[in-house]
C-alpha cells in the first residue's frame, strides 16, 4: 500500500490551501489539524512501529530528509519527561524487578521501555530498506543522530540507538557495511565503548561524573547498583542504606537540575516519534523476525564475520531493551556456541572480550561504596522444569539465562536472544531472584547430558533440571551450590530466653 493510500480516509484539503501544508498533515496519523499547533516542516516520514497494518517499506528519502539534529532534539525532550517522573519510591522499592511492576514501579517501566522502543525503531528502518547502499545511508544517518544525542547529553536513546546499530541482525549485514564510511564505523565505536560494562561500567561512570548538566542519564547502572544493594540488605530498606542514598541523591540532582526547555518543541514530530511502540509480550518474536529479515536481505554466504575497523575492540552480538533492563536461530547448547554466534550482537550495551576460563569462578565489585559483594559463580545455564509444586508441568521447555551464585541466592538473567552464551547475550537487569537455603542438589543421571545437574526444593515439590554445556561445569556448579545452600542464615533472634 502506498503512503498516500494509508491516508485516504483523511479529507481532501481545500485547493487554496499550500501544497507543503498538505504534506505536513498527511505525515501524522494523527490528526493535527489545529491552527494553533506548530506545522511541521519536513517531508512525510513514518515509522514501522505499531500501527502498521499495510505497511510498505520506506523510502531513504522519508526519514533521511529529517535533520538527524531535529530526531535528537525531540527524542531528548521525550525521555526527558519520562526521567523527571521516575519517582523516588519506586527506586526505593526495587518493584521494577518484581511480578507487580507496571503497578508499584509504572514510571520506571515506562523510561526503560522506550529504550526498547526506540531500539526496535532503529532495527526495522535500517531492515526496510532492500539495497545494501540505502541501509548504509540510513545507518550514517543514525550515527548523525547519536553524535547529536552525544553532545545533548542525552545518554538513555543513545544507548538505544548504539545497542540497535550493534545488534545481530544490523551487524551481520556485510555489504551494508562496506558502503559506510571509515568516520562512521570509528564514532559507532567510540559510543559503543563508552557503554561497555566492562569493570562494572567504569567508562560509563567516569564519563556521568565529568559531565555538565542537563542529562539524561541511562539509568539501568544505577537499577542494578540497587538490585544487589536490597539483596545484601534484604531486612534492611534502601532509605537506611548508604550507598542507595548515594544513588538517590544522584538521580534526584539530574531530575531537579536538568532541562532541555531551550529545545524548541516540533509538535509533528515529537508526536511521531511518540507513536513508536511495540508489544512488550512480542518483542522476542520481532527481534526473531528482524533477524530473518535480516538473513534475507543479505544470506549468509559469504564470511560469517567482519571487522568494522582495525580494533582490539569488536562486534559482539548481544533490545534489548533494551538493557536496558537488553536473534539468531534456534536454541544450542550454551557451552557450544560456535564462532559465528559469538560474534554477532543482539541489541546491548556492552564491548566484551569471549571469556577465556570456562569453569572457573568469578569475583566482581557491584557498586562503589562501602557495600562489597562477590559473584562465586556465574555463566550461561539452560534451564527445565521438571516438577512445579508436586507437579509435573503440561509443557516444559528448555529456556536460556544467565546465571549468578551471591552467596545462598540465585539471581536470573532473561536471554536477549535465541542463542549466544556471552554475558552480553543476557539482559542487564536480572529476572527472577531465588534462594537455595534447603535445596537439593546433584548430578543428574543423564548419559545423554552428562552437563546436566537437578536442583530441588524439597518444602515446595520443585524441581528443576539445568544444563552447564561441560561436563566439568556441571561439577563446578553442583559443588558451589552444595557449599552454598549448607551455609547456616543468621537467625532472627540473638538472643536466647530461658
Amino acid at each position: 500500500m502506498s503512503s498516500s493510500a494509508r491516508y485516504s480516509e483523511i479529507p481532501r484539503e481545500p485547493s487554496h490551501i499550500p501544497t507543503h501544508s498538505k504534506v505536513i498533515r498527511k505525515m501524522s496519523c494523527f490528526d493535527a489539524r489545529e491552527d494553533d499547533k506548530p506545522r511541521y516542516s519536513h517531508k512525510n516520514f513514518s515509522t514501522n512501529s505499531l500501527p502498521r497494518p499495510g505497511k510498505s517499506p520506506c523510502s531513504v528519502n522519508e526519514l533521511t530528509r529529517i535533520a538527524a539534529e531535529d530526531v535528537a532534539a525531540q527524542l531528548t525532550i521525550i525521555d526527558s519527561e519520562l526521567f523527571t517522573k521516575v519517582d523516588l519510591e519506586e527506586l526505593i522499592s526495587c518493584g521494577w524487578i518484581k511480578k507487580n511492576k507496571q503497578q508499584i514501579a509504572p514510571n520506571v517501566v515506562a523510561y526503560t521501555r522506550r529504550f526498547n522502543h526506540v531500539s526496535f525503531w532503529v532495527v526495522e528502518e535500517i531492515l526496510s530498506l532492500e539495497t545494501g547502499k540505502s541501509r548504509a545511508e540510513v545507518i550514517s544517518y543514525f550515527t548523525r543522530v547519536s553524535k547529536r544525542l552525544f553532545d545533548l547529553n542525552n545518554l538513555h536513546s543513545l544507548f538505544a540507538v548504539v545497542s540497535a546499530l550493534r545488534s545481530a541482525s544490523i551487524y551481520r549485514l556485510n555489504n551494508t557495511w562496506s558502503y559506510l564510511s571509515r568516520k562512521d564505523k570509528q564514532a559507532i565505536e567510540k559510543y559503543a565503548d563508552l557503554f561497555s560494562d566492562k569493570d562494572n561500567w567504569a567508562k560509563l561512570r567516569e564519563h556521568m561524573n565529568l559531565l555538565k548538566l542537563p542529562c539524561v542519564p541511562y539509568i539501568g547502572v544505577y537499577l542494578t547498583d540497587l538490585v544487589y544493594l536490597s539483596m545484601a540488605n534484604p531486612s534492611t530498606s534502601l532509605k537506611e542504606n548508604v550507598a542507595a542514598n548515594n544513588i538517590f541523591r544522584i538521580v534526584t540532582t539530574y531530575q531537579c537540575e536538568s532541562s532541555y526547555a531551550h529545545i524548541p518543541s516540533d509538535y509533528l514530530l515529537l508526536t511521531k516519534l511518540k507513536s513508536i511502540r511495540f508489544i512488550d509480550e512480542l518483542l522476542k518474536f520481532v527481534e526473531d523476525d528482524n533477524y530473518k529479515k535480516s538473513l534475507q536481505l543479505e544470506p549468509p554466504n559469504s564470511e560469517q564475520s567482519m571487522q568494522i575497523q582495525q580494533s582490539p575492540l569488536k562486534f559482539i552480538p548481544t533490545h534489548k531493551k533494551t538493557n536496558s533492563w537488553g536473534n539468531k536461530s534456534k536454541l544450542t547448547n550454551c557451552g557450544e556456541s560456535s564462532s559465528a554466534e559469538s560474534l554477532r550482537n543482539l541489541i546491548d550495551d556492552s564491548v566484551l572480550e569471549k571469556s577465556e576460563d570456562s569453569s572457573g569462578e568469578l569475583n566482581v565489585e557491584v557498586v562503589s561504596g562501602d557495600d562489597k559483594f562477590d559473584i562465586m559463580l556465574d555463566g550461561c545455564l539452560r534451564r527445565k522444569t521438571l516438577l512445579k509444586n508436586g507437579k509435573k508441568p503440561p509443557m516444559a521447555a528448555w529456556q536460556r539465562y544467565w546465571v549468578q551464585l551471591w552467596g545462598p541466592t540465585l539471581l536470573y538473567y532473561s536471554a536477549k536472544s535465541l542463542t549466544g552464551s556471552e554475558r552480553s547475550d543476557f539482559k542487564v537487569e536480572p529476572c527472577k531472584m531465588k534462594s537455595i537455603v534447603g535445596w537439593l542438589v546433584q548430578m543428574a543421571d543423564d548419559p545423554l547430558h552428562p552437563d546436566s545437574f537437578h536442583l530441588a526444593d524439597p518444602t515446595t515439590g520443585t524441581m528443576y533440571k539445568f544444563r552447564s554445556g561441560s561436563t566439568a561445569r556441571g561439577l563446578v556448579w553442583c559443588r558451589k551450590l552444595q557449599e552454598c545452600q549448607k551455609k547456616p542464615t543468621r537467625p532472627t533472634n540473638l538472643i536466647k530466653f530461658d
